[in-house]
């Protein structure tokens, strides 16, 4: 899981999410924000968990 950061030629930032799967090298969710906040965080992770099996321990 990770936050990109960038701008538009008119300042507006843009902070999306994304989740990818280093070792399938596959991209599980992309979600465009602002500045996501901690609750849509925890849906997206959330959501994915109802869709994929999830590891044990994340970050190890």
């Amino acid at each position: 899981m990770d936050f990109v950061s960038d701008a538009l030629r008119d300042d507006c930032r843009l902070r999306p999410q994304t989740i990818v799967d280093a070792f399938m090298r596959e991209a599980w969710a992309h979600e465009g924000d602002q500045g996501p906040k901690g609750e849509q965080v925890v849906a997206v992770v959330a959501r994915l968990a109802l869709l994929r099996v999830v590891p044990r321990d994340i970050g190890r």
